[in-house]
């Protein structure tokens, strides 16, 4: 059962909903209602065909949020029929945050969350209209966190500090009902959400006590005092009033306090007490680079984990199932190519018989590779894999380049039915081989060409440039006779 009085807790129950019965086609359903938060709590609740909720004294519990916490509302359909695996029809949703969600509510009772319908379907007499559908919720905030109750920490502490001078006969009836007067009917440091902004409220702090550490030796009777001691707020307000109450708010400023304990909330500390101290990596070789580049080579290196070694173990699984399915079809190909009889419609020189058996090869091999690993790490967990990957030297390199190898056989193989293929075709119509391998070599390389066309462009335009800025300089500059000719003019 879940204390409803937990400082800690917030709590969010859903009441009814209103409108969602023109939103599907059916006259009577019961919406399913379900409460996501930060993705990680997940709460839901069927309610009646009225809409109603019947479970209202059950609300849900939301544990570590705060008013930053997103909450996703989504409300379903599930057909009434008595079919198995009856499917869920998204009908409206609803996306705010707690804050929001404390804005709408104010000092209401009760808040109404709008919903977006997601359905299309829609009974006759709806159509053409504005759907306004929405869920009717309470939203409970804790009654003691540090999130909030600032403001009720302030006037909390008010009202005891002047009970406490009340009952020692340190305050008159008068000055408290002024000063309860005020903070009733204006309080402006509490904000929208509960919190405190403090405008022009004056705060004197007193002495702060510091922190004492919980050990096993014996403790005095200060060190049991609360862990934050913070001093009550002296004054009520500035002096904004009128003459009569400026002199009662004189006789409370000059009336001693008494401090009052408040027991704050203490985040806990979130760095961790204990790191392992990772040593750096040393350099990477050639071969070890050259390696990754076609095997997961760099995953097994930096797993440290097991949750690491089972996500490389998955991987390598499926793919050793795919390529045994592709080894298994082409081997068959290469089996029926050998049923060719001489006299048959195409014929087959020595090239394409090559050819074919490179692929029989090829394929033969990679079958019984690509089996010999299924057997072998099929039931494997994250431990046995890294056992029986690491190799005599401690390292991975040879599992990944030998895990590899059903996959390079199926690459040899689909290769050696290409050439046999080609050359087939190439005795029927050698202009359509040669059209065809011509655009697919093209497309395959098109980035490189168009880069290769970029750079060869670009260079155009640079000695155009180039020449153009030489002719210029050329132009502007006067020929020698000229020179010559005005030197005697000049000297005249």
């Amino acid at each position: 059962m879940v204390d409803k009085n937990s400082p800690k807790l917030w709590f969010f129950t859903v009441i009814r909903t209103r409108g969602l019965h023109l939103l599907r086609p059916e006259k009577s359903w019961r919406p399913i209602v379900t409460v996501v938060v930060d993705d990680h709590q997940f709460h839901e609740t069927i309610l009646g065909c009225d809409g109603q909720n019947p479970n209202l004294k059950l609300p849900f519990a939301l544990r570590s949020v705060n008013v930053d916490s997103r909450v996703n509302i989504q409300v379903f359909h599930r057909s009434q029929s008595k079919k198995k695996g009856k499917k869920r029809n998204l009908v409206a949703t609803a996306s705010l945050s707690l804050g929001d969600l404390l804005k709408i509510q104010g000092t209401d009772p009760k808040l109404e969350i709008n919903l977006n319908a997601t359905t299309r379907q829609q009974r006759g007499s709806s159509r053409g209209r504005t759907n306004t559908a929405c869920v009717i919720a309470k939203l409970q905030p804790p009654t003691q966190s540090g999130i909030l109750s600032r403001s009720n920490t302030y006037s909390d502490v008010a009202d005891s500090m002047m009970d406490e001078n009340l009952s020692n006969g340190e305050l008159t009836e008068t000055e408290v009902s002024s000063c309860q007067s005020r903070s009733e009917s204006d309080r402006p440091w509490v904000d929208d959400f509960g919190g405190s902004a403090i405008g022009d409220f004056r705060i004197e702090t007193l002495d702060i006590k510091g922190y004492w550490s919980d050990s096993h030796d014996a403790q005095s009777e200060e060190e049991k005092e609360p862990l934050l001691q913070h001093g009550a707020p002296r004054a009520c307000f500035d002096d904004e009033e009128t003459g009569e109450s400026s002199t009662d708010m004189q006789k409370v400023r000059q009336t001693p306090t008494k401090d009052v304990a408040i027991i704050s909330w203490i985040a806990a500390s979130i760095l961790p007490t204990y790191s392992e101290q990772m040593a750096p990596d040393p350099s990477v070789s050639v071969m070890e680079c050259f390696v990754d580049r076609f095997s997961p080579y760099w995953d097994l290196r930096n797993a440290r984990v097991d949750s690491d070694f089972e996500k490389v173990l998955s991987k390598l699984q499926a793919e050793w199932s795919f390529v045994g399915a592709s080894l298994v079809a082409l081997a068959g190909l290469d089996a029926a190519v050998f049923g060719f009889s001489s006299g048959s419609l195409f014929s087959v020189d020595s090239l394409a018989r090559r050819a074919i058996a490179l692929g029989s090869i090829s394929s033969g091999i990679g079958i019984a590779l690509d089996a010999w690993f299924l057997l072998a790490y099929s039931g494997a967990n994250a431990s046995k894999f890294r056992n029986m990957a690491r190799d005599v030297y401690g390292t991975y390199m040879f599992f990944c380049i030998s895990a590899r190898m059903p996959a390079l056989c199926m690459f040899a193989s689909a290769c050696a039915l290409m050439v046999f293929l080609l050359c087939v075709s190439w005795s029927a119509w050698p202009t359509a081989v040669l059209v065809m391998s011509f655009l697919a070599g093209t497309i395959v390389s098109l980035q490189f060409i168009v880069y290769g066309v970029h750079c060869v462009v670009r260079s155009i335009f640079e000695l155009g440039r180039a020449f153009l800025r030489v002719v210029a300089v050329v132009a502007r500059k006067p020929p020698p006779d000229a020179i010559q000719k005005d030197t005697p003019s000049n000297g005249e």
